[in-house]
């Protein structure tokens, strides 16, 4: 299934730049003119101390498919530890200021603090200890990403969690999932708490935090045991938490019989299954076992059973799923009927229609009354081989644009299927989607992914929708 997270987008793109003017006041100034009597000089003081350190918003014009170069600029003169301490020193008593404005701009200077330390940590745990949720919220964005030991603020995000306070709840649930595998020994706790939420959207926003939770035995057993809490939809995201615990799985099903299916609609099934593809796994054969999986979990798994399954539905889909379900095929081990080569002499030269910055106007009503932007899961199937003709003994791939079109930059390890034998990979990954009306969005983004394989020279290439079958060259060192 092909999905679309919604929302109306009013933001212009934006890039980061080192770059950043000399502020008017000296630091001294600042420092003197955020501890002044007047409230509004202290808001002032911290919006211009925001500026002073922090790295700069250079707003480019409309958005960006992929990120642009790195911009020629001058650093900023690094702060020295004392003047660090002392921005940092001042930001604390903003941050407990009887004012909710100076508190919320002090937060802001806080969040865009250019490194950590240990007043900034200081400063952040008052933050995050904060009984003002706006505060909470601003402080679980700062960029250092150091955080307190999980320790000091667990108790603080347990009760956030049961509370009726939506922002509270909200900063406790971005700020857990910053601690990461830290939360383990707490997972018990924070089950507990996610099940316990004061009404079921609560409840849904809560356990958004299992794509992402590694749970402990007893955490595993208080799920099971509070199943019958959830939705389906609720227990269609929890589900994604047991994937390393198929026991649990199964009888968390056997209470929830939609998950199976469910789990197609996450990405962290597919990084699983990479995670797994070389040996024997219980989740996997629960899968092939199950009935009526979505197509997009049958090209997951990669069983040629699935291609007479896959042909059905072709029959009776719109031109534009039927490229996806083809490619959902090829997964599965029918022979591409249109290969692309590509190497780096020959570049991708493949754009649907609806690549950006173009439109595909076939699917755009004449009336345009307004669109909703998000994005889609894009199915890419292939060949990787050296220049020799050989197949490399392994690949990796690494995601280097963002989702949304807004020029970032990224350098983050992409999950694929890949088979030394033949050299065939396939990949499930996500583009930028803007629906209007008609089959399928009118424009969409792209997947740029560097490819690399030992002995070989790394490649780019960038993944369109729609996209035929590949061969990919590489050059060999």
């Amino acid at each position: 299934m092909r999905m679309a997270i919604a929302f109306w987008c009013t933001m212009a793109a934006v890039v980061w730049s080192q770059e950043e003017a000399s502020p008017a006041q000296s630091l001294e100034q600042l420092l003197a003119q955020v501890k002044s009597s007047e409230g509004s000089e202290r808001v002032s003081g911290f919006r211009t101390l925001r500026e002073f350190w922090s790295v700069r918003l250079e707003y480019v014009r409309g958005f960006s498919d992929t990120a642009p170069g790195k911009a020629k600029s001058q650093p900023k003169p690094r702060l020295s530890e004392e003047e660090l301490d002392s921005v940092a020193q001042a930001i604390d008593i903003g941050l407990k200021d009887s004012s909710s404005d100076v508190r919320l701009t002090a937060a802001g200077a806080l969040a865009h603090a250019p490194r950590s330390s240990p007043a900034i940590q200081d400063a952040v745990l008052t933050g995050l200890r904060s009984e003002d949720s706006s505060v909470r919220w601003a402080v679980v964005q700062q960029k250092t990403k150091v955080w307190p030991k999980i320790e000091l603020v667990i108790e603080q995000s347990l009760a956030d969690l049961v509370g009726s306070d939506f922002g509270k709840r909200m900063a406790a649930l971005e700020l857990l999932g910053h601690y990461g595998n830290k939360t383990k020994p707490y997972s018990e706790q924070i089950v507990e708490a996610i099940l316990q939420g004061p009404d079921s959207k609560a409840t849904t926003s809560g356990v958004l935090l299992f794509y992402d939770l590694e749970l402990n035995d007893a955490a595993v057993e208080t799920l099971l045991k509070g199943a019958e809490r959830l939705t389906d939809e609720q227990a269609g995201i929890a589900a994604f938490a047991l994937l390393d615990h198929p026991d649990a799985l199964k009888a968390f099903a056997e209470k929830h019989p939609s998950v199976a299916q469910s789990l197609g609609k996450g990405y962290r099934l597919f990084a699983f299954l990479c995670r797994h593809q070389y040996e024997e796994n219980e989740v996997r054969e629960w899968l092939s076992n199950a009935d009526s999986l979505p197509v997009v979990i049958m090209a997951m798994l990669g069983e040629p059973r699935y291609v007479r399954q896959i042909e059905e539905l072709e029959a009776k889909a719109s031109d534009y799923r039927k490229k996806f379900l083809s490619a959902c095929r090829r997964a599965c081990g029918m022979k591409a009927e249109k290969i692309l080569e590509v190497d780096s002499k020959h570049p991708l030269v493949f754009r649907p229609a609806s690549a950006w910055p173009n439109t595909d106007k076939s699917r755009m009503a004449e009336d345009f009354a307004g669109h909703f932007d998000g994005s889609i899961g894009l199915m890419v199937t292939g060949e990787i081989r050296a220049a020799d003709g050989s197949h490399p003994l392994s690949v990796q791939f690494f995601r280097m644009n963002d989702s949304m079109l807004l020029g970032e930059s990224g350098d983050r390890p992409s999950p694929v299927k890949y088979d030394p034998a033949t050299g065939r990979f396939v990949l499930f990954t996500d583009v930028f989607a803007a629906f209007q009306s008609g089959e399928g969005p009118y424009q969409t983004g792209s997947a740029q992914v560097r490819i690399e394989a030992p002995a070989c020279k790394p490649l780019v290439v960038q993944f369109f929708d729609e996209i035929p079958d590949l061969r990919i060259t590489l050059d060999q060192e």
